[in-house]
This record gives structure tokens, C-alpha cells and sequence, in this order.
């Protein structure tokens, strides 16, 4: 895969960890709404040029030309895990169709039914797409099937456990669905 180069632009709120989880929300949404509103954002929003990704107390935004994953998928093209990531990296792009066809892509080169343990992992990789490009409807029956499954469990982002849907920042897109709320109060000890 050739190199590409990418300017990365890091912002930390600081004290952010000391606030209440709505003064954290409330200051997330200031900082996006800031960020959102300069000249170089709104100039990059074509397709492959932005990409925006919350880290806890602040957020990363990446400008690319264009993502080094899609070269990946092309030179492997029936490797589940890199279709994954390209669905992943596509959801957050806000790329919908192409994030959820590259989610689909990746469970059906490796289906639950041929790979226990990676299978379900990708169809956690999928439920996190689904969940981010808003299709709840989608999503939510997936993350409740998956937290029945064994091997849905890994040291990984995509995993799914009632911690990992509780706090990990990538969930928050369906955060507020009651459908979601509901499924985590059920599945809490």
C-alpha cells in the first residue's frame, strides 16, 4: 500500500474529565459547533477529505486526500477485517451507503457460521456502523444478539459488551435512543 500523507489536528478541552457528563456533552457540541463553522472544515467536507474523530476530551481531525484504506481493500480484496475498516472509516466520513455495503461486505466474507469468534467481531464492527450513519433500527437488534453470543468479546473497539456500550465514545451516536437506553438498563447486573 503506498504512503499517503495526512495532516492530523488534535484539540483537548482541558478539565474536561472533572465535568458532569452533560457539562462534557454540552462543551463537545461547542467545541464541534466551532470547529464545524472554519473555512478549512467546510472546505474539506468533499468526500475523503475529513474526517472527524472524538477522543473523550476533545476530538482529532484528519485531512486527507484520500484514504489509504480503500487502496487496502483493493489489494486484499476478500480480507473481512480491512472491509470492515473501510466500512468503519466510511461511517465516519458520513458516507452512509458505503459504510453500511462495506459493513455487509465484511460479515459475509466472514459469516459467524464459518468463524465463531471473527465472525462476530465483524458483525460488531457492522452493529458500530449501523449505529453510526443513524440506522438504529439496524443496529440494535444486532448489539442485542451480540451480547448473547460468545466471541463478541475482544480487546477491541468493535466489541460489544454492556461497558464497551456504556462508555466508549463510539456509541455515542445512538447514546439517546430509547431503544438503546432500554437495552442497557435490561442488560445491567
Amino acid at each position: 500500500m503506498p504512503l499517503q500523507i495526512g495532516h492530523v489536528l488534535f484539540m483537548d478541552l482541558v478539565g474536561y474529565s472533572m465535568l458532569l457528563l452533560d457539562e462534557q456533552r454540552q462543551y463537545l457540541e461547542q467545541l464541534t459547533e466551532i470547529v464545524r463553522g472554519t473555512e478549512q472544515v467546510r472546505s474539506a467536507k468533499e468526500p475523503g477529505k475529513l474526517i472527524r474523530l472524538p477522543v473523550g476530551d476533545g476530538m482529532a481531525l484528519v485531512f486527507s486526500d484520500r484514504p489509504a484504506f480503500e487502496a487496502a481493500v483493493k489489494e486484499a480484496p476478500e480480507s473481512a477485517e480491512r472491509h470492515a475498516s473501510l466500512g468503519w472509516l466510511y461511517a465516519l466520513m458520513e458516507r452512509k451507503e458505503d459504510a453500511i455495503k462495506e459493513g455487509q461486505r465484511a460479515v459475509e466474507l466472514k459469516p459467524e457460521s464459518k468463524d465463531a469468534v471473527d465472525g462476530a467481531l465483524l458483525g460488531g464492527y457492522l452493529a458500530l456502523i449501523d449505529a453510526r450513519v443513524g440506522e438504529n433500527d439496524l443496529a440494535i437488534p444486532l448489539i442485542e444478539r451480540l451480547l448473547k453470543t460468545p466471541g463478541a468479546v475482544d480487546s477491541t473497539d468493535y466489541s460489544i459488551t454492556i461497558n464497551d456500550l456504556k462508555h466508549r465514545w463510539k456509541w455515542d451516536p445512538i447514546r439517546d435512543n430509547p431503544r438503546f437506553k432500554q437495552l442497557i438498563a435490561n442488560s445491567s447486573p
